[in-house]
C-alpha cells in the first residue's frame, strides 16, 4: 500500500451534498433491498443509511449512495469503493451524466489514497472525454485538476503542474475562488516535493486568504498541513504546530482520520526538532494509532523510527535498536526504499555511537546501495514522464496537423490539398535529414573534445608525474642505498638524524601521492558532492587535531576564530579536506614560534568566509600566479625541510568549484600568505 501523504483529498467532489431533487423524472416507486448499512455512531451518516433502505432508485438514490460513499471515505475505504460503484451503475442505468462524474470523483479519491493512480487516471480520461462532448468548461477544469492530482501522486510534478496550469486558467477566467484556492493549494504540494519551499509557502499563502472564507472546510485542513511543511521549513515552529493543531481540529469536525496521520508526523517532528521528547513521544503513539487503523506500513514505519530515535536522544542504544529493526522489517516487507534508507541511516548513528564501527560500516554500505537504487528509480520516473510528456505532444500535433488538412481541404480543390501533402511530407523528410546530420556532426565534434580533454590530463598527469614523483623517489632510492653502505660505521646520532631526513622525504613522497590520487579520482568523476546541511564549525572543531599535533611538533601557534554555530550547505567530508590541507600548507610554510589563524566569519546572503592566515614564507608574484597550473610544477620545501608539490592546492580549488566556490590567495614574500573562500 503505498502512503499519500500531504496530499488533497480529491479536492473537488465536484456536487454539493444538500437535499435531492427527483431530476430524472423516473416514476416506479420501488424499495431498494441490496443496502451495506449498518450503525456506524456517526449520526449523519447513520441518518443517510437509513435514508438509503426506503429511497426510489432515480438520480437522487444515486447522489445519495455518493454521499455514503464520501463519509465512508474518511474510515472505511472498502465500504466507500461499494457504495460508490452502486452510485455508478444506477447512474448508467439512468444515463445521468452527472452521476457519472460524482462516481470518478469520489472513487478515484480512494483509489489515490491505495496507491492506484494508473486506474485512476483511466476513469478520469474517460469522463474529460465526457466533458468536453458536452462542451461543459467548470466541469473539464475540474476533471482537469483531479489529473493533476493523480501525477502529482505519480512523482510526475512537471506534467501536474501543466495540468494544474490548464485548470487555473479556467478557474481565473470563470472567478471561482474556492477552486482557485484549490489550486493554489495543490501547486504548493508540487513545489514542496520539489523541495522549492519558497515557491510552495507562496501558493500555501494564496490558498489559505481563499480558504478562510470558509474556515472550516475539510479542503483547508490540507492547506494547513501543506503550510505548516514550508513554516516547518524555515523554523516557525510555534506558527507550523497552530496550523497543525486547527488542522486536527476541522478533521476531527469531519471525522477524517485518514489525515491525522500526516498532522501527527508533522507535529512530532517539529517537537523533535525542538528536542521536546515528552511532546515528540505523545504524537509519536498517536501515528502508530492511526498507521495500525488504517494498516498504513509508511505510517507505522515512521513512527517507529520516530521511537528509535527518542530512545536514542535518552541513551538507551539497545531499545532504539529494536524500534529501528521493527521499521526496517515493515520497510523490507512492503519494499519501501525511502523508509529502509533512513532507517539504515538510524541504525548507522547507532552503532557509531556504541563504538561498533563494523556494524556501522555494513550499515552505511546498505545506505549506499540503496541509494544507488532511489537515484536509479527517481531518473526511471523523470524518463518515464518525459516520454509520456513527447508522446502526449506528438499526439497533439499530429491532431492539429489533421484538423488544418481538413479545414484546407474546404477551402481548395483536392488537387491542391494533395500537392500540399506532399510538399510537407517532403519538408518533414528534409528536416528529419538536416536534423540527423547536426546530429550526428555535433556528437563527432563532442567526442573530439572529450578526446582532445583526456589527452591534456593524461600529459598534465604524467607531467606531475615525471617531476614531483620520479626525482623524490631516485633520491629516496640513492640515500636508501647510503644508509645500507654505511650502517656499521656510522654512530648512533648520525643514524638517528639520516633516518628522520628519510622519514620526512617519504612523508612528502606520501602526500604528493595522496594529493595526485585525489586529483585523479576527481578527474575521472569518482569524487562526488552530496549537499546537506551542517555545522561548519562542529565539523571543524572534530577534524583538526592531527594539525595541532603538526603544529605543536614544530612550535607553531595555531588560532581559531569560529562563531558557535555555522550552518552551511555542501559536503562535509570534502570541505573539512580542504581546510585541512589549507591549514598543513600554513604549517609547513611557517617558522617555529609563527602564527596560523583559521577564521570562519559569516559574510552577506547566508553565507561564511572562511580563511586560513600565517605569518610564514609567503609567496612571490610570480609563484602566486603559477599556484594552480599543472603544466608549472610547483616544488617548494617548507620551513623545516617538509616537501610540497603544489597539487594539494590544485585538489582544493578543484574541490570549491564542485560547491560553486573559488579559493583566493593574498601573500607577500617574506609576511605571510592568507588563503580564503565563501560557502
Amino acid at each position: 500500500m503505498k502512503k499519500i501523504s500531504l496530499l488533497p483529498l480529491f479536492l473537488l467532489i465536484t456536487a454539493c451534498h444538500s437535499p435531492h431533487s427527483n431530476e430524472s423524472g423516473q416514476p416506479p416507486p420501488i424499495v431498494v433491498a441490496d443496502t451495506l448499512w449498518e450503525l456506524t455512531g456517526i449520526a449523519a451518516l447513520d441518518s443517510l443509511l437509513q435514508l438509503e433502505t426506503t429511497a426510489l432508485p432515480d438520480t437522487n438514490l444515486a447522489r445519495l449512495y455518493d454521499d455514503i460513499g464520501y463519509m465512508y471515505a474518511g474510515f472505511d475505504h472498502r465500504k466507500a469503493k461499494a457504495y460508490y460503484i452502486k452510485s455508478r451503475n444506477l447512474s448508467e442505468a439512468l444515463k445521468w451524466n452527472e452521476g457519472l462524474y460524482l462516481f470518478a470523483a469520489g472513487f478515484t479519491n480512494i483509489l489515490n489514497r491505495e496507491g492506484l493512480m494508473d486506474s485512476s487516471i483511466v476513469i478520469h480520461r474517460q469522463v474529460l472525454e465526457l466533458a468536453k462532448k458536452e462542451m461543459d468548461e467548470a466541469r473539464i477544469a475540474k476533471i482537469l485538476m483531479h489529473l493533476g492530482n493523480c501525477y502529482n501522486y505519480k512523482n510526475w510534478f512537471e506534467t501536474a503542474l501543466n495540468y494544474y496550469g490548464d485548470a487555473l486558467r479556467i478557474f481565473e477566467k470563470r472567478g471561482e475562488k474556492f477552486n482557485l484556492a484549490h489550486i493554489y493549494y495543490l501547486m504548493g504540494t508540487v513545489y514542496s516535493s520539489m523541495n522549492m519551499q519558497d515557491e510552495n509557502y507562496s501558493y500555501c499563502e494564496k490558498s489559505l486568504d481563499l480558504f478562510n472564507e470558509r474556515p472550516d472546510t475539510i479542503f483547508r485542513a490540507h492547506a494547513l498541513i501543506n503550510f505548516a511543511v514550508a513554516l516547518n521549513k524555515k523554523q516557525e515552529f510555534e506558527k507550523a504546530e497552530n496550523c497543525l493543531l486547527e488542522a486536527q481540529r476541522i478533521c476531527s469536525l469531519h471525522n477524517d482520520r485518514y489525515f491525522l496521520g500526516d498532522i501527527y508526523s508533522n507535529l512530532g517532528n517539529i517537537a523533535f526538532q525542538q528536542f521536546d521528547l515528552e511532546k515528540m513521544e505523545k504524537y509519536n503513539r498517536m501515528l502508530l494509532e492511526i498507521a495500525l487503523e488504517f494498516d498504513d506500513p509508511t505510517d507505522y514505519c515512521i513512527s517507529y523510527r520516530a521511537f528509535g530515535y527518542l530512545e536514542k536522544y535518552r541513551g538507551d542504544f539497545n531499545k532504539a535498536e529494536t524500534y529501528a529493526m521493527e521499521a526496517l522489517n515493515t520497510a523490507n516487507e512492503f519494499d519501501l526504499p525511502n523508509e529502509k534508507w533512513k532507517c539504515y541511516a538510524l541504525l548507522s548513528s547507532l552503532s557509531d555511537a556504541k563504538n561498533d564501527f563494523r556494524t556501522a560500516r555494513f550499515y552505511k554500505s546498505k545506505l549506499d546501495s540503496i541509494e544507488d537504487v532511489l537515484n536509479f528509480e527517481q531518473t526511471r520516473l523523470y524518463a518515464k514522464e518525459m516520454e509520456a510528456k513527447y508522446e502526449n505532444e506528438k499526439k497533439e500535433i499530429e491532431i492539429e496537423q489533421q484538423q488544418h488538412i481538413i479545414a484546407r481541404q474546404t477551402m481548395h480543390r483536392n488537387l491542391f490539398i494533395v500537392s500540399v501533402i506532399v510538399l510537407v511530407i517532403f519538408l518533414a523528410l528534409l528536416w528529419n535529414m538536416l536534423r540527423m546530420r547536426n546530429r550526428r556532426n555535433a556528437a563527432l565534434s563532442e567526442r573530439n573534445t572529450a578526446l582532445s580533454d583526456m589527452n591534456t590530463t593524461k600529459d598534465k598527469f604524467f607531467n606531475i608525474i615525471s617531476h614531483d614523483l620520479k626525482n623524490p623517489t631516485l633520491t629516496l632510492h640513492d640515500n636508501l642505498k647510503l644508509l645500507v653502505s654505511n650502517i656499521r660505521l656510522w654512530d648512533a646520532d648520525t643514524l638517528n638524524e639520516f633516518s628522520n631526513e628519510l622519514l620526512k622525504s617519504a612523508e612528502g613522497q606520501v602526500e604528493l601521492l595522496n594529493s595526485l590520487l585525489n586529483w585523479a579520482r576527481i578527474q575521472t568523476g569518482r569524487i562526488t558532492c552530496k549537499h546537506v546541511t551542517f555545522d561548519l564549525g562542529a565539523r571543524l572543531r572534530s577534524d583538526i587535531l592531527l594539525v595541532r599535533k603538526m603544529a605543536d611538533n614544530k612550535g607553531v601557534r595555531l588560532i581559531f576564530r569560529m562563531p558557535d554555530s555555522a550552518s552551511v550547505t555542501g559536503d562535509g567530508n570534502l570541505l573539512v579536506t580542504v581546510v585541512r590541507n589549507l591549514l598543513t600548507n600554513a604549517v609547513k610554510f611557517t617558522a617555529p614560534d609563527g602564527t596560523v589563524t583559521l577564521s570562519v566569519e559569516p559574510a552577506e546572503r547566508s553565507k561564511y568566509i572562511v580563511s586560513v592566515e600565517d605569518t610564514g614564507t609567503g609567496m612571490s608574484p610570480e609563484l602566486i600566479a603559477n599556484l594552480f597550473r599543472l603544466d608549472k610544477p610547483q616544488t617548494n620545501q617548507g620551513t623545516a625541510g617538509e616537501e610540497g608539490s603544489g597539487l594539494g592546492l590544485i585538489v582544493c580549488r578543484e574541490l570549491l568549484i564542485m560547491h560553486n566556490s573559488l579559493l583566493h590567495v593574498e601573500s607577500e614574500e617574506g609576511k605571510g600568505s592568507r588563503f580564503w573562500f565563501t560557502v
